[in-house]
């Protein structure tokens, strides 16, 4: 049997991640997973395959699963006053269904 949740994305620059999983602590996330990333977008190119000049700049993407989705647009509005006003990010949510939900 599954249950609802949210998936919370968040693609942002590795220097940022303090500042993101605070937010998410804050808000009880129970746990993520952070990959390595690399595309294109407003704010230039981010290689995915080869190594950043200055580590803290390449790109990462951070998932976490929720079953409060109300926690998850307040953890998506703080990043985008907190984090993403003057820095590369961006976040997003997805309605997805889990399995054993007492995880979440």
């Amino acid at each position: 049997m599954t249950t609802p949740a949210t998936k919370i994305s968040i693609v942002a620059e590795r220097f940022l991640l303090p500042q993101i999983e605070r937010i998410l602590e804050a808000e009880k996330v129970s746990g993520y997973s952070i990959f390595p990333g690399g595309g294109k977008g407003s704010h230039g190119l981010h290689p995915a395959d080869g190594a950043s000049l200055v580590r803290e700049f390449s790109i990462v993407k951070l998932e976490a699963v929720m079953l409060d989705r109300t926690a998850a647009e307040r953890i998506a509005e703080a990043l985008a006053r907190e984090s993403f006003q003057r820095h590369t990010g961006i976040v997003w949510l997805e309605s997805v269904e889990v399995v054993r939900a007492e995880k979440f």
